[in-house]
């Protein structure tokens, strides 16, 4: 079969997608380009994306691909890399390259190599391309028996000269060859300014022989490095790798998955790597976790998170048993870590992940999880970064386009195809022989820089006929926008619209002097990055009108016009969501309100000013009731003081629907734009704790009660009577103080076998390091509150009881030994004595103290059980800071621990002393020499002979 492709080939287009437009962001689905394969060639694979001389191209591996090999062999399953270059919607074979194995070293049992498995692009722009043949086998020799060993190969290409292929072959890294090492270039990666590449080879069938290879791409040479250490013994060690800077203070370094064990660990580049820095189980065994790895920096703290795949992942169902849905662990240097999981059950969600770049251009960035058998063919997940770290719901679904299916199985991302400045998307479909490429749209960032009514008070009495008619009051409405984005999307139309008065249910007052309607819509071109607009507006003559309601307000909503134009081969950009603000309005009647707006009396109160509250709790609640009497109280708002450590949030009325919002810190405006009089509100104020902030208030006041003041006032349109407008709460922040004390035993059923009374005492003791006949109860006192504690008293006491016999002193004193309680603060030790009562001090927030205590065995003669009881109490003796709130409990904690000892008396297993053996044996032969006499005597052993035959006897004869 031929594998030459045409130079030009016309991919299929606009691919029906089977995904709501809610899903849709900024990779264009409906603007695909599918590249097709040989049949049965695992086209796709492997994918990658490489960018030589600005040009970006696409590097899709096919290990099933048939090769000529130019020998008897003919065309043989080697398997063949191709790069492509993406120009519009069409695509251009760049090169086709194969790799064919020397038959002098290599073994031709397996054949396919699987050339195109692993596919490793430069860390930086004209960087080398990797590609891996992780099957290719060597000939192992022991004696005269023969055997292959599939140890694995790679080729090393510059887009500069392709002919120039660098075989780096794995076998160089070792000194000689072993039946156990398999698989090198399973994974790869380029480390820092590709100075280097790393390779696993993650043996399957011998735990101890996983293998991290580096390969200087300057000297030539090789570094081999044992993952045994950081894996501790796991097979497939290494089938994942990556690099990032992550917990390394700022250094690069790589991450390994040590497979079947659930783990990952994290190595040091300048370091040898066969020692973890840093190991963290992320999964059970068997959900395959690290079969892929990725690292990005997803926050935006110049620290990578580390994305680690688990595509056989389980989570609960509703029958108590698990659906295996497949997850992604990312694990951040915050502590902030997350798992994404599959939408469909064995979706193999995690197959792949990818750093896909900054798709929208927010400087954080985003991930790509590929889960190919995702019901209709497959699917890729695009989470978003940001400053709070990972999104946990994807901004987009792609799904495979029809005919294709295993999509999602390889991704690639991060760099740009088109050259528009936004990182563009490669997947991989095996199962059909298929890649698909997606390129991005452009995210303009656009910010509303002003949108405000000018003058922003306007006074109905002050009419302006020229302008806007006879009854009109005419005024301005401003707004200016802003692209902070690439210069390149400066020129953009807009679609704005706004709603005047948009608060207004029924009657409006504020018009648009263009079309006198409230309501507005433009489409807005802005020019080197800026839209700037004027729009004229009047109000109608209210003056003559009472219970008029002044402050309007207007609603402004940005999108991208759909007229914006669109060159030939770039893409219309899109807004991740429209932009959205608020211009408020204030109307009234010059100096006299009374003319248009009802004089209101608005008050505010509460039964209890003193409030107490623990520092350390989500939030602080402060009740108030609100009373309006007279005219409708229009517009009403709470204002509260900025107050040291604590923040309104929101406030919610137990007798009506009327809430709070509270925003700019200290503004809290009510959900209704007029309170009626005659009916008092029951409100509740809530303040989210700033729990460091009232620690130091805490700390600059070390009096006993420290205290600050919330001052609230209630405002509104119209009021007449401020007196009653103030209410004030003294806040009393206490602390509470909370021990932690947790007890363990390392044993708590403890038998010793001894030998019987007649002999000496043998006790069945082991190695001090792993004695079962000593014990230990390590008591383990933390210090849970938000404040260091002065001092905690310590009491331990140990007891002995259960003993069956009499002398109960004697045993104790002779069975046990009681080494006096440590008391251990970081590297130092300190020996309480027997009685075991002492203080720790100063036990900041956070730490803890241990206790051990020992007890060892001692020889006896006698059969008998026992418990051994120790117990140890923390009491919180005085605490530092403002006034104390708390319960007994927490300020005293006593742990008891209890060990059952069993003394078992076996029968001795030595033979009688060599004197005993012997006068046996002595006696044991008389008694045998004077049975044999008895019996001779009495003729037991007499031979008797037959009787002669007399009668029959010949006659004698006589010679003459």
């Amino acid at each position: 079969m031929s594998t030459q492709r045409g130079t030009w080939t016309l991919q299929l287009i606009a691919c029906l997608l089977l995904v709501a437009s809610a899903w849709s962001f900024n990779i264009q689905a409906n603007n695909a380009t599918v590249i097709k394969g040989n049949t049965g060639s695992k086209f796709g694979f492997e994918v990658a994306l490489w960018t030589q001389e600005n040009q970006t191209m696409l590097v899709i591996g096919a290990p099933d691909d048939l090769v000529d090999t130019g020998r008897a062999e003919g065309q043989v399953r080697l398997g063949q890399v191709l790069i492509y270059q993406q120009t519009g919607n069409f695509v251009e074979t760049v090169k086709n390259i194969t790799f064919i194995p020397q038959p002098r070293d290599y073994a031709w049992t397996i054949p396919n190599v699987g050339f195109g498995t692993e596919i490793a692009s430069g860390a930086t722009d004209d960087g080398p391309l990797l590609m891996c043949a992780p099957r290719t086998s060597l000939l192992y020799k022991r004696g005269t028996a023969k055997s292959s060993v599939p140890l694995g190969e790679c080729l090393l290409v510059s887009a500069s000269d392709f002919e120039a292929k660098q075989r780096v072959r794995p076998v160089e890294a070792f000194e000689e060859l072993s039946d156990t090492v398999q698989f090198c270039g399973f994974s790869s990666v380029f480390g820092k300014n590709d100075a280097s590449v790393f390779l696993t080879c993650p043996s399957i069938t011998k735990e101890d022989q996983s293998y991290l290879l580096e390969y200087n791409l300057h000297e030539s040479k090789w570094r081999k490095d044992h993952l045994t250490r950081a894996c501790k013994r796991s097979t497939y060690g290494g089938w994942g790798l990556t690099e990032a800077t992550w917990l390394s203070k700022g250094n690069r370094g790589l991450i390994a998955a040590c497979g079947n064990l659930g783990k990952i660990v994290h190595l040091d580049e300048n370091t040898p790597p066969a020692t973890a820095l840093q190991e963290r189980s992320i999964s059970r065994l068997g959900e395959l976790a690290g079969s892929s790895l990725a690292s990005c920096d997803v926050d935006g703290d110049g620290v990578d998170e580390v994305a680690v795949a688990a595509p056989f992942a389980r989570v609960p169902d509703a029958y108590r048993s698990y659906k295996e849905v497949g997850g992604v662990s990312v694990l951040g240097s915050k502590g902030t870590n997350m798992t994404l999981y599959g939408r469909a059950p064995y979706s193999r969600f995690g197959t792949s992940v990818a750093c896909l770049g900054d798709l929208n251009n927010d400087s954080f960035s985003d991930l790509g999880v590929g889960a190919p058998e995702h019901p209709g063919g497959g699917a890729v997940f695009v989470f978003l970064g940001s400053s709070e770290g990972l999104a946990s719901e994807p901004s987009q679904i792609l799904f495979a386009p029809p005919n294709v299916t295993g999509f999602g199985f390889s991704i690639a991302g991060g760099r740009d195809i088109d050259g528009n400045g936004y990182p563009d998307l490669l997947v991989g479909a095996p199962h059909s022989d298929t890649a698909v490429a997606y390129k991005a749209a452009p995210v303009p960032k656009l910010r509303v820089k002003a949108f405000r009514f000018d003058p922003e008070a306007v006074d109905l009495r002050q009419k302006d006929p020229d302008h806007c008619g006879k009854d009109r009051i005419c005024f301005l409405l401003l707004l200016e926008i802003h692209n902070e984005g690439d210069p390149q999307e400066s020129n953009l139309k807009l679609h704005v619209e706004i709603n005047l008065d948009s608060e207004r249910k029924k009657r409006k007052r504020i018009f648009f002097n263009q079309n006198n309607s409230p309501r507005g819509d433009w489409h807005l071109e802005m020019k080197d990055g800026n839209l700037s607009e004027k729009f004229l507006v009047y109000a109608e003559d209210l003056a003559d009108e009472k219970d008029a309601i002044p402050g309007p307000v207007a609603k402004v909503n940005i999108s991208l016009s759909h007229l914006n134009p669109v060159s030939e081969g770039s893409m219309r950009p899109v807004l991740q969501k429209s932009l959205t603000e608020n211009a408020s309005l204030t109307l009234n009647c010059g100096r006299d309100m009374n003319d248009c707006v009802a004089v209101t009396d608005i008050a505010v109160s509460a039964a209890e000013t003193n409030l107490n509250f623990t520092v350390g709790e989500r939030a602080v609640e402060a009740s108030f009731n609100i009373n309006v009497s007279k005219g409708i109280a229009y517009e009403p708002y709470i204002h509260v003081t900025e107050t040291q450590g604590l923040t309104a949030l929101m406030g919610r009325s137990s007798n009506t629907p009327i809430s709070l919002d509270c925003y700019k810190k200290e503004k809290c405006k009510f959900t209704t734009l007029k309170i009626r009089p005659g009916k008092e509100i029951n409100m509740t104020l809530t303040f989210l704790q700033d729990v460091q902030g009232l620690l130091n208030f805490l700390q600059q006041n070390p009096e006993d009660s420290p205290s600050f003041r919330c001052e609230m006032t209630v405002q509104c349109i119209g009021d007449r009577n401020r007196k009653n407008d103030f209410l004030h709460f003294t806040m009393f922040p206490k602390l509470r103080p909370a021990l932690s004390l947790v007890g363990e035993s390392d044993h708590e059923l403890l038998s010793i076998t001894l030998a019987d009374e007649k002999e000496a005492v043998e006790e069945n003791t082991m190695s001090s390091e792993s004695d079962n006949s000593t014990v230990t109860h390590t008591y383990t006192l933390r210090n849970i509150g938000l404040i260091p504690l002065r001092a905690v008293a310590i009491d331990c006491s140990i007891k002995v009881t259960g003993i069956q016999g009499q002398r109960d002193k004697k045993l104790i004193e002779y069975f046990l030994s009681y080494d006096a309680p440590i008391h251990k603060s970081g590297e130092q030790e300190t020996y309480c004595g027997s009685s075991c009562s002492f203080d720790v001090n100063d036990l900041p927030a956070g730490e803890k103290r241990t206790i051990f205590l020992k007890f060892d065995s001692k020889k006896y003669d006698l059969q008998d059980k026992m418990n051994l009881t120790s117990s140890c109490q923390a009491e919180i003796f005085s605490p530092s800071g403002a006034s104390v709130v708390s319960e007994v409990s927490e300020l005293r904690q006593n742990v008891t621990l209890r060990t059952n000892i069993l003394l078992i008396v076996t029968e001795s297993s030595e033979g009688p002393a060599a004197w005993v053996i012997i006068l046996a044996v002595l006696g044991g032969v008389a008694v045998l020499a004077v049975l044999v006499t008895a019996l001779a005597k009495l003729g037991f052993f007499k031979r008797k002979l037959p009787p002669a035959a007399q009668n029959n006897a010949p006659p004698t004869t006589t010679a003459e």
